[in-house]
């Protein structure tokens, strides 16, 4: 009798466990369900909330439209004005811009100077602000001035800014100072930046540009022009990321190999530099050999830049040889934001100085002065060694003027070399037999 209560025991328990997993998957599925509801009420709470945040932007953008509208001509030209709109407990960020224009395309032209602006575009933007999600909305419309508007006197400024490809690069804060006003613009996609209604007179335009360089090689971007009466000056900036050389020397006798020399000066040259085509930097004092300047901010020219030893035109070493840095080191090609080295050629003046009985004088005084126009550098005394010549003979291209003596200032020599070969000029012999002293 006992076996057929423990079946039916066993059927219990079975049953009572079917049903719960049955109560089990229930409440699987209830939650599912549930959280599946609440997605798709909370996806449309949040649609309908950037709906109605969408529609408020919108509005608020046709009204500061209208308010534009109602201004002056006078009161929009090169207008730039943010302000907080706050409905329905959400602030809006409202910016209101007006650009000059050519035509009632909203052509704007920083490459035709054949008329001034004559529209105006006025662009009204609205975001939502506060940590709200929403989109930024944008309305555009022109407005014609009235007859007259233009009175004499005044122009349109037109300004763009590229970089070395000629490219433009937008984004860019460009300010206009002059007698009449200040006023200020971004470049837009086209890099333009279009000011009207300003006075036919002398401005100077800045250009906030961190991490760039003018073709002079500047950070400061600054500009003057001169605005033409009636009509559309143009303007074009080219900046770019700096480029740097770090320059180095060396100098060669006859056959001998090159050897590591020091330089008081070194010069970079494109054409596209400002007059005279060249930048130098000159050390203060004689330096160590050998030794290394440095030019850290450079416009990447696409052509590079020729280097030599010197700081004038006469030190140039393609002034003598046209095809130089054909198979001489010298021209750097440079890229923006690089960092290049170069190592180029000082001549060397090859000297030999005697005494009167025409045997080698050690330590011997030589003042080597530079004879070429513009030419500013200065030259340390040197004294010749146990060959008579100089420990030290690299001197950049050029003429020299070449003074010896015994030191016991009773014989010396002058002489006149043309240092222009790269393996150094033939040797000069100086037998001091002339009465007196170098300076």
């Amino acid at each position: 009798m006992r076996l057929p209560l423990r079946l039916s025991h066993l059927n219990v328990l079975s049953q009572r466990g079917g049903v719960l997993i049955e109560v089990m998957f229930a409440a699987a599925a209830l939650a599912t369900v549930s959280t599946a509801v609440y997605s798709g009420v909370d996806g449309s709470v949040k649609t309908a909330t950037k709906n109605r945040v969408r529609s408020i932007a919108a509005t608020l953008a046709e009204q500061d439209q209208e308010r534009l509208r109602s201004f002056k001509a006078t009161d929009l030209s090169n207008l730039r004005e943010t302000r907080t709109v706050t409905v329905r407990g959400v602030p809006y960020q409202v910016t209101s811009q007006t650009t000059w224009v050519r035509d009632s395309s909203g052509t704007v032209s920083c490459t035709n100077d054949t008329s001034q602006a004559s529209y105006l575009k006025l662009l009204s933007t609205v975001s939502p602000t506060g940590g709200r999600i929403g989109p930024t909305v944008s309305s555009t419309s022109l407005l014609a001035p009235p007859t007259g508007t233009f009175a004499a006197g005044f122009g349109t400024l037109a300004v763009q800014i590229v970089d070395r490809n000629g490219n433009p690069r937008p984004g860019l804060a460009v300010n206009l100072s002059g007698t009449s006003a200040s006023l200020s613009d971004t470049t837009n996609s086209a890099g333009c930046a279009v000011f009207g209604m300003v006075s036919a007179d002398n401005h100077t335009i800045t250009v906030g540009a961190t991490g760039l360089v003018d073709r002079e090689g500047d950070t400061t971007i600054s500009q003057g022009v001169d605005v033409v009466d009636g009509a559309t000056t143009l303007t074009t900036i080219e900046l770019e990321q700096p480029a740097a050389i770090n320059v180095a020397f060396d100098t060669k006798v006859g056959s001998a190999a090159a050897v590591a020399a020091s330089a008081r000066a070194a010069t970079v040259a494109n054409p596209g530099l400002p007059s005279p085509g060249r930048k130098s930097i000159t050390l203060t004092t004689a330096p160590t050999s050998p030794n290394t300047i440095a030019f850290s901010t450079l416009y990447p020219f696409n052509g590079g830049y020729g280097v030599f030893a010197g700081d004038c035109a006469a030190n140039d070493p393609t002034s003598y040889i046209t095809n130089y840095y054909t198979s001489n080191p010298g021209l750097v090609n440079v890229t923006p934001g690089g960092t290049f080295s170069v190592t180029v050629r000082e001549p060397s003046i090859n000297l030999s100085v005697r005494n009167s009985s025409n045997a080698v004088l050690t330590n011997a005084r030589v003042f080597v002065t530079p004879l070429d126009s513009g030419c500013g550098s200065t030259y340390p005394m040197q004294l010749t060694n146990s060959s008579g010549a100089l420990p030290q003979p690299g001197y950049p291209f050029g003429r020299y003027l070449v003074c010896a003596d015994n030191g016991s200032g009773n014989r010396r020599q002058v002489a006149t070399i043309t240092n222009t070969a790269p393996a150094g000029t033939a040797t000069t012999t100086m037998s001091l037999t002339t009465t007196g002293v170098c300076a």
